[in-house]
Formats: structure tokens, C-alpha cells, sequence
């Protein structure tokens, strides 16, 4: 047992892995540096208290975000109309036109630049990854410190965003808290999107498990976390597909309940055999088609996570994000290539990391001209 990083209970272990990247989205230039990404372990255990999952393994100073580290999802048109929805929702629920944004790991500001934008608002963003030039839209409306935000910032905005972040950190509590202080103006909104971690327990996710994310949510954690920090749920959804948690709250002086956790706690026990029995079903899948002849699409987290776990290497991992191309995969050390190079490489086997993304790369094969078989992780077309 260990003690809970948000409310101190007790928190059992459940799934471990060793020898994993550290930091699954650094852009290496060669396949030996790439081998050679330093490795940590997985311990996640889940609070019986609140339904809280981390990674008890997890040390911050093994991940390395000032390293030229590549996130974005800003290449995808189905990506990015997801995040035009997101902010059309915002955009109803509360008068942004002319506000103030911040943006808590804002990445490389795209989101943060489509918002003040769309708002015509005034942002501020802060990530140690943000890479200047980047984002095209809303760049007279915003600035970037390449630093983590804290709570010596004194910095005050109409609403705090923070996606895909939280997942990040040990000290969830601590850095909730924080943006529920700077949001202290009006709306005074906290907007907080992570991974739905329920999705990952229910489907044996092996591959959403790795060691930048430190913690995991489920709805019924997330509402616990914010309940903790004196923050009062305004809404509570999921979307992109299901994958995401989105949350919006307001600071609050009124007592709220916390949310039972136990189906969450049992779901967890339950995940080490499902993910066992998936890394099997994949294996068996990839020996069928040799290492030449076999590919998978996106260099994500996804993807390192996925390849370490299944042990097979694959010809290449493609994605659409230029940044990425000419690099090589964290742990294996596949090099990371552009759409074009498929043609050469001539694949029987494509594996989808994303199943949202699978008509968008479908579209994107058939123009190619390529035959060959086309899956997707968590997908119906799993493997047989």
C-alpha cells in the first residue's frame, strides 16, 4: 500500500511494467540515441478513498520536457475539428469575446492561438515544450512562457484551460488548486481535458499506459479531485470519441460529496488480465506478417508504449506530423516517416494507433494506391 497523491488514503497496486522510455514523444535524430532514451518502471496503484490511479514508480526529473519534445495533434483535420467543437461549446456556455485565457502545458499554443482567435481574447500559455513560429492562428493575441506553471505566478485570467496536462504531474492536487486561484475572473472557469482512464481499464489498454503519465482519471476521480480543492463541477463530460474527460469548475465554499470509487477499484484489479491477454492477441497478430512488411501509423505515446509491450519491431511508424518525419522512436528506435514513404515500403500490415483517426488515414492510404490490411487498436477491427 502507498498513500493516495490527492487525498492520502490507501492505494493498492495493481499492474506493473518494467524498463519503459522515460519520454515517449522526444524527437531523436539517430536510431542509437533513440535506443538508448533512458527507462523507468511502472507501479500504478488505485486509492480505495477517492478511485485515484498513479504511478507510484513515477519521478519527474526522469522526463524531460525542455528536450525537443513533440506532442501535437494539430497536423489531424479530425483533431482539429474536434478542438473547434470544444471551443464552440465553450463559446455558449460563457461570453469569452475579449477575455483573458490561460493555457496550463499549452504545448506548442495551438489551442490556446485558435481560442483567443475565435474570442478575440488575449492569452497567456505556459510549457518548457513551446516552440515559437508553430501555431499560425491568434499569435498577436498571445505569449508563451517556456516554463511549468505554478502558484508563484501571479498571473489572474477569465478562464484556465488545461489539457492534457494534469496526467503529467504528481502533485494533481496542488496544481489544481493553483488554476482554481489564477481563474479569478469572469467566468472564472477551470476547463481541465485528460485521458478517460475507464476506457483504458475496460479495454485492457496496454498501450495508454506509460510513464509520462503519472496519473490516471476516470469520472468519478476527476469529480473526487475537484470536490478536494474546493472546486464545484459545472459539467463533467466525455468526448473525442469517448477517449477524453472535459471538465469545467468554479471555485466553491459549499461542501460536496465524494463520489463512490469502488467500481473504479475493481475495474483496476481487473485490468493486469485484460492488458496480458491483449498483448498476446497483438503479438500473434504481427507474427503472422513479417517485420518488413508491417508498419504502424502515428508516432505517438501510443506507439512506444504499444511496441515495447508487443516486443516486434516494425519497418516504420508513419505520421502526418512533420516535425516528427526523419526522427526515430524513443525504446526501438523506428524511424518515423511521412505518408509518401509507404509506397516504398509497400506494407501488408498497417496498425492504427488511434482508432478515431481510422477513416482520415484510410482516405489518406487509398490515395497512395496501397492493398494491404488496415487495423486499429480498441477498434472493432481488432485482431482475430
Amino acid at each position: 500500500m502507498t498513500a493516495c497523491w490527492v487525498c492520502d488514503g490507501a492505494s493498492e497496486t495493481f499492474y506493473r511494467v518494467a524498463g519503459i522510455p522515460t519520454s515517449s514523444c522526444v524527437l531523436h535524430e539517430t536510431r542509437e540515441a533513440a535506443r538508448s532514451q533512458p527507462h523507468g518502471n511502472l507501479a500504478l496503484s488505485v486509492c480505495n478513498t477517492c478511485g485515484f490511479i498513479q504511478n507510484d514508480a513515477f519521478d519527474p526529473r526522469a522526463v524531460d520536457y525542455f528536450a525537443p519534445y513533440e506532442e501535437s495533434q494539430g497536423a489531424s483535420g479530425t483533431f482539429n475539428a474536434f478542438v473547434d467543437a470544444q471551443l464552440d461549446q465553450l463559446a455558449t456556455r460563457y461570453d469569452l469575446n475579449g477575455k483573458t485565457l490561460l493555457e496550463v502545458g499549452c504545448g506548442k499554443a495551438e489551442w490556446l492561438g485558435r481560442a483567443c482567435a475565435r474570442f478575440g481574447a488575449t492569452g497567456i500559455g505556459y510549457d518548457p515544450s513551446y516552440v515559437p513560429g508553430r501555431t499560425e492562428e491568434g499569435t498577436d493575441r498571445f505569449v508563451v512562457v517556456n516554463e511549468f506553471f505554478d502558484g508563484d505566478t501571479g498571473v489572474h485570467a477569465d478562464l484556465v484551460g488545461c489539457r492534457h496536462t494534469l496526467e503529467h504531474v504528481a502533485n494533481v492536487g496542488e496544481l489544481t488548486s493553483w488554476m482554481g486561484a489564477a481563474a479569478s475572473g469572469d467566468p472564472g472557469v477551470v476547463f481541465i481535458e485528460v485521458p478517460d482512464t475507464q476506457r483504458i481499464l475496460d479495454e485492457g489498454a496496454f498501450w495508454d499506459v506509460y510513464y509520462e503519465h503519472a496519473a490516471y482519471f476516470t469520472a468519478e476521480s476527476l469529480a473526487n479531485l475537484h470536490t478536494r480543492q474546493g472546486l464545484d463541477l459545472l459539467s463533467l463530460e466525455k468526448g473525442f470519441s469517448e477517449q477524453y474527460l472535459l471538465s469545467e469548475a468554479r471555485v466553491s465554499n459549499e461542501t460536496q460529496p465524494i463520489v463512490d470509487p469502488s467500481g473504479i477499484v475493481e475495474s483496476a484489479h481487473s485490468f493486469g488480465l485484460l492488458a496480458s491477454r491483449e498483448i498476446e492477441r497483438w503479438k500473434t497478430k504481427m507474427q503472422a506478417v513479417d517485420a518488413a512488411d508491417r508498419v504502424v501509423w502515428a508516432a505517438t505515446s501510443k506507439t512506444v508504449a504499444f511496441l515495447a509491450a508487443v516486443d516486434a519491431p516494425v519497418a516504420a511508424a508513419v505520421d502526418i506530423n512533420r516535425a516528427k518525419q526523419g526522427s526515430f522512436l524513443p525504446g526501438s528506435g523506428t524511424p518515423i516517416v511521412g505518408p509518401e514513404a509507404l509506397v516504398g515500403i509497400d506494407p501488408k500490415l498497417i496498425i492504427v494507433m488511434n482508432p478515431i483517426y481510422l477513416s482520415e488515414i484510410q482516405a489518406d492510404i487509398k490515395q497512395l494506391g496501397l492493398s494491404c490490411e488496415v487495423v486499429a487498436l480498441g477498434s472493432a477491427a481488432e485482431p482475430e
